[in-house]
């Protein structure tokens, strides 16, 4: 985006769409857990290049059982879900648990964070 002369243009935002995590959530803590086939470092370690270069990161969540593909949604885990989403970020984080419990329990709807 930057390369391309995007940023300058005021684009700052970059978001991941759907497929960012696994299939399955981790067995022991619940959290839904990033692909590191496609996200080596990480979702933190991508929010932190993203960063880096002055632009902001989105990423898809979905507030039913999974998302359109199949992968786990947030229903029945919204605590888990948004202290991991706070814990993810650095600084500039726009979405707190707080918020992301709101959203994912009043609204019912598919939503996307920045972090």
């Amino acid at each position: 985006m930057v390369r391309l002369g995007l940023k300058d243009a005021g684009y700052i935002y970059v978001n991941i769409d759907d497929c960012w995590s696994l299939k399955t959530r981790d067995p022991i803590t619940q959290r839904i857990v990033p692909d590191l086939t496609k996200f080596p470092d990480g979702i933190k370690g991508t929010a932190e290049a993203v960063h880096r270069l002055g632009l902001k990161l989105g990423i898809y969540g979905d507030a039913g059982m999974a998302t359109c593909a199949g992968y786990p949604g947030s229903l029945g885990y919204e605590d888990i879900d948004a202290t991991t989403s706070a814990g993810t970020a650095n600084k500039g984080t726009l979405a707190s648990p707080r918020l992301l419990h709101a959203i994912v329990t009043r609204y019912k709807y598919q939503y996307m964070r920045i972090i």
